[in-house]
């Protein structure tokens, strides 16, 4: 048995990211399974609807509730995918949210969330998903503005910094007075307003008076801005937006999946918490990120 444990360890710790996913759902079902793979395993946390009702489950059983508490107490970074709502009443049995870092979630779920670290709330990065970005900002709790470091969002054309760059950059940015890092997820499916949000009808001159005013915020040390779906084939417009600038601040993550469909965007941002992919940690100088066949002469 215990040399059986130990090779189950050693597995654990050379797994790749199908293979973890296949030791969780093993894991939720056997108790022996968590307490040999969490620690390796639960760094991150991908919540879905192909897994929630196992890890509710998990979560709020009497024989396995002081095994949750130890395995969440593991967990850095949390990912819900935007496919499906949360009440308040359901967040009140996951209690890792003292040790969360990293929360990516959709913007209904982020009050629940976050009300259930009960004060003790330690995330510095945020990601938000489908919504205007300065409404998420406006909707964040104070404890959570004052320490956010990284926060990425979408931009749509119905982003009010079209109009007024400033108030855009005040509403969110001078919110939050520890933020370094500012993200923009440029991407071509229908936002939660409703509106189809494409490259075709993207205006490029409004985003770069938007990123003109950003950058007069000398605290930020990155600007990274993710072109997935089909803002992905507007890559040379964007490389001559950055040559203009000349702002080594200035990131891109080049995303060429697609995104056509709601479900495009649960299956990627899946594999890219797996993975520990990040606008942070796949963002590039411009140049550097382009394919050889994107960039310019």
């Amino acid at each position: 048995m215990t040399i059986g444990i130990r090779i189950i360890q050693c597995a654990a710790e050379q797994f790749s990211a199908d293979d973890r996913r296949t030791v969780i759902n093993l894991a939720l079902s056997s108790r022996l399974y968590y307490k040999l793979v969490a620690p390796i395993l639960y760094r991150t946390m991908v919540i879905t609807e192909s897994n929630i009702d196992a890890v509710r489950s998990f979560m709020e059983q009497p024989q396995s509730k002081e095994l949750a508490k130890r395995v969440c107490s593991l967990v850095r970074t949390l990912v819900i995918t935007f496919s499906f709502e949360y009440s308040d009443e359901e967040f009140r049995s996951f209690q890792w949210l003292t040790s969360v870092q990293h929360l990516a979630a959709p913007y209904n779920t982020l009050p629940a969330v976050i009300a259930a670290a009960k004060g003790d709330c330690k995330i510095s990065s945020i990601n938000l998903w489908y919504v205007d970005y300065a409404k998420g900002v406006r909707g964040l709790p104070d404890q959570v503005k004052h320490r956010l470091s990284h926060i990425s969002g979408f931009v749509t054309k119905t982003t009010r910094y079209a109009d007024d760059p400033a108030w855009w950059c005040e509403s969110t940015i001078g919110q939050l007075p520890a933020l370094t890092h500012i993200g923009f997820e440029l991407m071509q499916v229908a936002t939660v307003t409703g509106v189809e949000n494409t490259s075709a009808n993207f205006d490029l001159d409004a985003f770069e008076r938007l990123l003109r005013a950003v950058l007069t915020y000398d605290r930020l040390v990155c600007i990274a801005i993710r072109l997935a779906g089909d803002y992905y084939k507007r890559a040379t417009d964007f490389q001559q937006l950055g040559q203009r600038f000349q702002d080594v601040r200035l990131k891109f993550w080049l995303d060429p999946r697609p995104l056509d469909t709601w479900s495009d965007d649960d299956e990627v941002a899946i594999a890219d918490a797996w993975h520990d992919h990040t606008i942070w940690t796949e963002s590039l100088p411009l140049e550097l990120s382009l394919p050889t066949e994107l960039r310019l002469a």
